[in-house]
């Protein structure tokens, strides 16, 4: 599959190379959009919904920011009130922040459904209407989402017992022969350190699922060990390295489930610590 201009559809077509400033070399997208003030987050957002005006069902909101200064192309008058309310709206996008972490590492009970210590998205993904906070969250851990009945994307940073998973020990996800994931397409687990980047490792294996060589136990059923280094013989073809230290996040993809999972008939199981 190519994309190129229609003008030079049919010919050997050489793309022109791209250049990137310098100075957005230096940009890490959550690292500046965290270090924003609240004053430019909402100046930028009063930027942008100039030529992205909101959806008719967002006037109620739209009203309410306006009362406050928030308004499409106008800057937010941030000078006119106290120095302390300043303090307060400036402290907003932090707190705000810490509490999503908070939600997404299990130290705060979310609104979503948890199961066997896993978050798991079925009905707030991909399409949220009015729901401004799971819009925004699922932004914060993941950009975007499919809808579920596309991909469901269970999550977790804590073992069946809701201790952390650390980069350090060595645990275990396993699924009986029915507690395989139910997809019509693929699945496939995918470990990610404290920032939600990828783990560097020595076999360069970033996901783990049923597209690749897995060793299933007799009985039919699977383990997938997930620990920092190899678990030699036939465990290594099983094997998700995970982080050399501190947190390790979990997110298992399954794409166009079936309808078990849909309805929740089909349960994750826990990760398990290995004693």
């Amino acid at each position: 599959m190519s994309i190129v201009p229609l003008s030079e559809y049919g010919k050997e077509y050489q793309p022109p190379k791209g250049v990137v400033s310098e100075e957005v070399k230096k940009i890490v997208p959550v690292e500046t959009t965290r270090a924003l003030s609240f004053e430019k987050y909402i100046n930028k957002m009063t930027q942008l919904m100039v030529d992205n005006p909101p959806a008719k069902a967002d006037a109620p909101l739209i009203a309410e920011m306006k009362s406050i200064g928030i308004e499409a192309g106008q800057p937010f008058p941030m000078k006119n009130f106290s120095p302390e309310l300043q303090k307060k709206l400036n402290a907003i996008p932090e707190e705000v922040h810490e509490d999503w972490i908070a939600i997404q590492t299990g130290k705060k009970e979310s609104e979503m459904p948890v199961i066997n210590n896993w978050i798991v998205f079925r009905d707030v993904m991909g399409t949220y209407g009015t729901n401004y906070d799971q819009r925004a969250f699922i932004a914060f851990i993941g950009l975007g989402a499919n809808l579920a009945e596309d991909a469901i994307y269970p999550v977790t940073t804590r073992d069946i017992e809701g201790n952390p998973i650390e980069g350090t020990k060595k645990y275990i996800l396993h699924f009986d022969k029915d507690e395989i994931p139910p997809v019509n397409a693929f699945w496939s687990l995918t470990a990610y350190n404290s920032k939600d980047f990828l783990v560097k490792n020595p076999i360069n294996r970033f996901a783990i699922g049923n597209r690749d060589d897995l060793k299933y136990n007799k009985d039919g059923s699977l383990d997938i060990y997930i620990q920092n280094t190899d678990p030699g013989g036939d465990k290594t073809s099983n094997w998700l390295p995970s982080t050399q230290e501190g947190l390790t996040n979990l997110t298992l993809r399954l794409y166009w489930p079936k309808e078990s999972v849909l309805d929740g008939t089909w349960v994750v199981p826990g990760v398990k610590k290995v004693k």
